[in-house]
């Protein structure tokens, strides 16, 4: 099941794979339509997926309410405080 997905600024789409508890991206914009990485794993029930204006990759769990925030080009963990932005 696909809901709540976000194309990357790589132009790839990013989806939360409920069911499975991963998130992939994926090629949409190609003759050859393909997942080309599952960029997380062992998620508990993620329902979203939105990138921000820094290009960082934030999921987010309907399960736990839990949302995670990562490097969508290397997978770690996103940014150590806030962006600037958030505290406006």
């Amino acid at each position: 099941m696909l809901n709540g997905f976000d194309i990357g600024p790589d132009g790839l789409l990013y989806a939360p794979v409920y069911f499975e508890g991963r998130v992939i991206r994926a090629k949409v914009r190609s003759p050859v339509r393909s997942i080309t990485r599952t960029m997380a794993t062992g998620l508990a029930s993620p329902s979203a997926v939105k990138f921000d204006s820094a290009c960082w990759l934030f999921r987010l769990s309907q399960l736990s309410g839990k949302l995670w925030v990562s490097d969508p080009a290397t997978g770690a963990a996103g940014p150590p405080s806030p962006p600037a932005a958030w505290n406006r």
